[in-house]
């Protein structure tokens, strides 16, 4: 009789280990399961954005042969004189968390000076495709995330085409869930240097959503 109560009370002690134990390991697959779907959630979806742009041909120039320290010492990089407006039109797909690719198409009625030849004396439109990756140091939960981008691209201007490397940093500001205004700066160095000048970018624009969040 003893033995046989000794036994059920030992079956009872390991069911209750067992129920225990199952216990955790379903706390422990929610827990984890609520974690990456609620990680899976900042993840940028497929955004359309339209942004005015700016071309400045002579600070770039500067930085080259006075130096940064002498560029902000000036503040001509400043002044909007310089810089010759456009607009484009970007679409934004995020692959994680903190990294976005972003694919941008612009344009601008504007004098380029091509290298080797003699300063251009009429305005004509530079066509300009690049893919950006956006590096994120925050997360799109956050109001305010700052991004560093380098990308390929690649313009014709007169007859003249050129690649470049845009490489800069930028502003994400949320409006709405699924709204931001974009502010961005981009230093662009030409790949084919006989055709290609470089050039500052600045973008002032707005995305928002347009598929599944």
């Amino acid at each position: 009789m003893r033995l046989v109560i000794f036994v059920t009370i030992q079956k009872l002690s390991d069911m209750r280990k067992l129920i225990l134990c199952s216990l955790f390991l379903l706390s422990a697959s929610s827990l984890w399961a609520q974690s990456t779907a609620a990680k899976n959630t900042l993840k940028k979806g497929k955004t359309l954005g339209f942004s005015f742009t700016f071309h400045d041909f002579a600070t770039a120039s500067e930085l080259k042969s006075d130096g940064l320290s002498s560029v902000l010492t000036d503040k001509d990089w400043m002044k909007t004189a310089r810089m010759t407006p456009g607009l484009a039109l970007s679409y934004t797909s995020g692959i994680s968390d903190h990294l976005d690719v972003m694919t941008r198409f612009g344009g601008a009625i504007l004098k380029y000076p091509v290298p080797g030849r003699a300063k251009p004396t009429s305005d004509k439109l530079l066509m300009e495709v690049d893919v950006n990756l956006n590096i994120k140091l925050l997360t799109d939960a956050y109001t305010v995330v700052p991004y560093f981008s380098v990308g390929a691209g690649a313009s014709t201007w007169g007859g003249y085409a050129t690649a470049y490397i845009p490489m800069g940093a930028g502003l994400q500001i949320r409006l709405a869930e699924s709204t931001h205004i974009l502010l961005q700066s981009q230093y662009r160095a030409p790949v084919t240097t006989n055709n290609g000048a470089r050039h500052m970018f600045w973008g002032m624009g707005i995305t928002s959503n347009i598929g599944k969040k």
